[in-house]
């Protein structure tokens, strides 16, 4: 992918790795994707939940998104299943987790991408590069062997591994968005200037 291009595949990858767990899970769930544009003190934000085992829907909610990203809005996902809602457009909270399904990682100090892939002694599934400016970032992903419906021991797991390899220690909410890959990003003037 070039550094200035959209990479649909890309994104259409990361949903069908999110979505692996789906068909064990006990009832329909969806993901959330998230677009939230910085150009104020407090971002806009725009939501729309989807069947990430739909191709269809996949494929609209993708589009959607490019939409967004092509002016300047950054394009997020939870990474968790959520609950069915009758409002597509309602923003995740923690209490519409059904359950974790892998363990993710946001790499973004400088060095920690670098220390993690180089050390750490457990494979990660997939990884997804936020930006490589000044230094190397990524969000790393580790599926669970099956569902987890105990989130208290998924924020505990989480919480040691974040701490173990140096990660973003805000990045370990279960009702949290993570990138979702093939978008541009346009960081906030405060990102920026760190």
């Amino acid at each position: 992918m070039e550094p200035l291009d959209i990479s649909l595949p890309d994104a259409k990858l990361h949903i069908a790795k999110l979505a692996m767990a789906f068909p064990q899970l006990p009832h329909d769930a969806t993901l959330e994707l998230r677009m939230l544009k910085f150009d104020g003190v407090k971002p806009q934000s725009k939501s729309r939940r989807f069947d990430p085992t739909n191709l269809l829907s996949v494929d609209q909610t993708i589009q959607f998104a490019q939409t967004y990203n092509q002016t300047g809005w950054n394009v997020y996902i939870t990474p968790s299943p959520l609950m069915a809602n009758p409002n597509p457009h309602a923003p995740a909270k923690g209490i519409d987790v059904i359950c974790a399904t892998q363990i993710y990682l946001d790499c973004d100090e400088d060095g920690a991408a670098e220390r993690l892939l180089r050390e750490i002694p457990v494979d990660y599934d997939y990884i997804v590069v936020t930006g490589t400016q000044p230094h190397l970032r990524l969000h790393w992903y580790i599926q669970l062997d099956e569902p987890l419906f105990d989130l208290k021991l998924w924020h505990i797991l989480s919480q040691r591994m974040i701490k173990a390899h140096g990660c973003d220690t805000k990045a370990n909410k279960i009702g949290g968005i993570m990138r979702l890959a093939g978008f541009l990003s346009f960081p906030p003037e405060h990102k920026k200037e760190k």
